[in-house]
């Protein structure tokens, strides 16, 4: 006995246990679920359903968010199971060849010179500050006035050429 005709037999038997409580609007749904899972057992085939990956690459589109966008809004017919999204073939099929998939292979196209693809993109110098932060010296400059005068002070005293913070600044034309 196949696994669909256990909860096929399942189901008969709830049913006849919600028609003897009474509740036959209970019953008539169960009735009707078993009904199509008879159908399918007679012979009609099962839908073949497919990830929203499997999709994209069928209908030739890069965007995963747009087929689980499509999923939601009807375009395409779905159901999630877990946090997986599946889609039926045949409504992917059936979009195949409209103008909307089209336009969007069309972008989809536009930005494959833009595309690193799988390639690893090479690692950069970057410092971690723009370019433009930086002094002559390739270090990073100061924000603020305060934070100038202190640095000047550090560099004249590493040249043993101190000044006061007073000196610095009247150099510097920085009032405070």
């Amino acid at each position: 006995m196949s696994r669909s005709d256990v909860i096929r037999k399942a189901l008969e038997g709830v049913s006849g246990k919600l028609t003897e409580r009474g509740q036959a609007d209970l019953a008539s749904e169960v009735d009707a679920v078993v009904s199509v899972l008879r159908q399918d057992a007679e012979g009609n085939p099962a839908v073949e359903m497919m990830t929203i990956e499997e999709a994209a690459t069928l209908l030739g589109v890069r965007s995963l968010f747009t087929i689980t966008r499509w999923a939601v809004e009807g375009i395409l017919d779905g159901f999630r199971r877990g946090n997986q999204i599946l889609v039926t073939r045949a409504s992917v099929e059936r979009i195949l060849h409209t103008p909307r998939v089209a336009q969007l292979r069309a972008v989809d196209a536009e930005l494959d010179p833009f595309d690193a693809g799988d390639e690893v993109v090479p690692p950069t110098s970057w410092s971690g500050r723009n370019p433009w932060e930086l002094n002559a010296a390739g270090q990073i400059k100061a924000e603020n006035p305060f934070d100038v005068l202190a640095e000047d002070a550090i560099e004249e005293y590493h040249r043993s050429e101190t000044k006061s913070l007073r000196k610095i600044a009247e150099d510097r034309d920085i009032t405070a």
